[in-house]
């Protein structure tokens, strides 16, 4: 299914008075103007003028392909800017309506720089880095721009401070507030550094809507997201905390097991026959390491990701994960398979979820199953680590969740009054019986039924149907748990689908959802000339999925 996306982050940055639109076209080798599709600038001269640009500016891209020029080169925002891609390569004219995603004209940022198809040594380190340091008030919104193909194999310590890092990831954002639509970011490596080669969050509000990430390969520390706090001046007691918020996305294929460097080519099954010891460094997020900050996520999957131990899919040391209606399973912490059998340590920590130091899990109609679960504590896809509190305040449920075993440390606080639902489906460790494990084939059969790609983002259903919460409680919840600064829509299942607003399904996928439905007389595809004048309400509850409304001469768009 494709979907007609509207634009508030544009519309904000088109008020300013000073804002410029540019046409960007990968196929151009034109140096001047840039005003039209036909003046369409070529992305070098775009990406060496951003720095010069003005607060507001707009860069539409044709579709196409747009691959770095040397491994140290990417595009470096500094003002508040609006990037959107994939436009019709013969579009004519100045732009008058948006593209619908995913496009059939895909516009492709690429680090492969030698041209062999996979993210391999000499490739680009990075394609966009956003850096609002000491200004937090500016906004980006990168729009439908597949990110594909970067490698870094520098060595060094954690990048806490280091500036080692700081061309690392496909796309890393420090500080103010950045919005990632439609996007489709994947085969990022960085065998021999500690956090994502995908998506790096420093200190910033970040959203991410309707995108797909996977295969991404790091050390440690998330192989395809990770959040961290942005330290003042390099001073580690004065910090600036990272939000995140995931809404219909999905990270699957991540992997925080770096790469052997001898043989790089060398699969994760041979390494681990060969007992690499390299294997043991891999912790702290598969998939997702919110290392600061607080992890928000709605309609998303986290699927398929492998490290070591702490966190297969998810791990944090942080104020809380929010999650709703989500679906997070058949992720892995090998560090069963791969401990020599004379010194075993038989604990995944959390093959799915892990969370440390009294950090709070408030999770809601939502599914964490793993397929190694037998309700013992080893392969519990829930682990809750290094706690000083009684189970009942660190784990808040609002209800409608189907959980595999969950491991809470330490065992002498086990308390589950106040804790559980009568509508959630779970198991805890206590010596438990496998009969009441929630293993992930149970619910989902095996990760070949990964199919359904229906939006723009890839999407599991589970074998039966399993009712859920009703929708409106779930957007009461979403509203209570989630951050002020942004809003999210817990009405549309990962693929865009409206939910059975009396009893949806459980996780991130309602099999009974319907396509979105029309307004009758408001069309959801603005259309406008950036230089007319726009009159923006926001936050003005116009209908119940939508965030507000703008007015173009005269005519009354909504904006989702």
């Amino acid at each position: 299914m494709k979907k007609i996306i509207s634009f508030a982050a544009l519309v904000l940055a088109a008020m300013s008075a000073s804002a410029n639109t540019y046409y960007c076209d990968p196929a151009s080798e034109n140096k001047k103007g840039g005003d039209s599709w036909e003046k369409a600038l070529a992305p070098e001269i775009i990406r060496g003028s951003l720095s010069k640009m003005t607060d507001g500016d707009t860069i539409f891209i044709k579709g196409g392909t747009v691959t770095m020029t040397s491994t140290g080169s990417y595009w470096g925002v500094t003002k508040s800017m609006t990037f959107i891609g994939g436009f019709d390569p013969a579009a004519t004219g100045k732009v008058t309506a948006m593209p619908t995603y995913p496009s059939a004209t895909p516009t492709v940022f690429s680090g492969d720089i030698n041209q062999d198809g996979k993210a391999s040594k000499g490739d680009a380190v990075a394609l966009f880095r956003v850096d609002y340091s000491g200004d937090d008030a500016k906004v980006c919104t990168i729009q439908g721009i597949d990110m594909a193909y970067t490698y870094n194999d520098a060595q060094g310590a954690d990048a806490d401070i280091d500036s080692y890092l700081e061309e690392c990831s496909a796309i890393r954002l420090i500080c103010g507030t950045t919005y990632i639509k439609n996007c489709h970011i994947y085969e990022h490596v960085t065998p021999n550094n500690k956090g994502s080669q995908c998506v790096t969050n420093v200190g910033a509000k970040l959203h991410m809507m309707d995108c797909e990430v996977h295969d991404g390969i790091a050390l440690s520390r998330g192989g395809l997201l990770r959040a961290r706090s942005y330290f003042i001046g390099g001073d580690k007691e004065n910090y600036q905390l990272p939000s995140t918020v995931l809404e219909r996305c999905c990270f699957y294929n991540g992997s925080a097991l770096g790469l052997n460097a001898d043989d790089p080519s060398m699969s994760l099954d041979a390494r681990i026959a060969a007992k690499d010891p390299s294997l043991a460094t891999g912790t702290y997020g598969g998939g997702l390491q919110i290392s600061s900050g607080a992890l928000y996520m709605i309609n998303s999957s986290v699927l398929s990701n492998k490290n070591y131990s702490n966190g297969g899919g998810i791990s944090g040391n942080v104020a809380g994960f929010f999650i709703i209606s989500s679906t997070i399973g058949n992720n892995e912490g090998i560090r069963d398979d791969h401990d020599q059998a004379s010194s075993p340590k038989n604990c995944c920590y959390g093959s799915s979820l892990r969370m440390e130091s009294d950090g709070i899990i408030k999770i809601a109609n939502t599914y964490v199953t793993d397929v190694k679960d037998n309700s013992k504590k080893q392969y519990s896809p829930i682990y809750q680590d290094g706690n000083n509190k009684m189970m009942s305040e660190c784990i808040i449920s609002g209800g409608y969740n189907v959980l595999g075993t969950i491991c809470y440390y330490p065992d002498a606080n086990v308390d589950t009054v106040n804790v559980w639902q009568p509508t959630d489906l779970h198991s805890i460790y206590n010596g438990g019986s496998a009969e009441y494990a929630q293993p992930f084939s149970k619910h989902f059969g095996t990760i070949d039924n990964f199919k359904d790609n229906g939006g723009c983002s890839k999407t599991l259903y589970p074998l039966t149907y399993q009712s859920g919460d009703n929708v409106a409680h779930l957007q009461e919840l979403a509203d209570a748990w989630f951050p002020n600064w942004t809003k999210v829509d817990a009405s549309l299942d990962q693929r865009g689908m409206t939910r059975v607003p009396s009893a949806t399904c459980v996780g991130a996928a309602d099999p009974n959802a319907t396509e979105p439905m029309a307004l009758e007389g408001v069309t959801a595809t603005p259309h406008f000339d950036i230089n007319n004048t726009i009159y923006n309400v926001l936050g003005q509850p116009v209908a119940p999925n939508y965030n507000g409304m703008m007015i173009i001469k005269g005519q009354k768009y909504m904006l989702r």
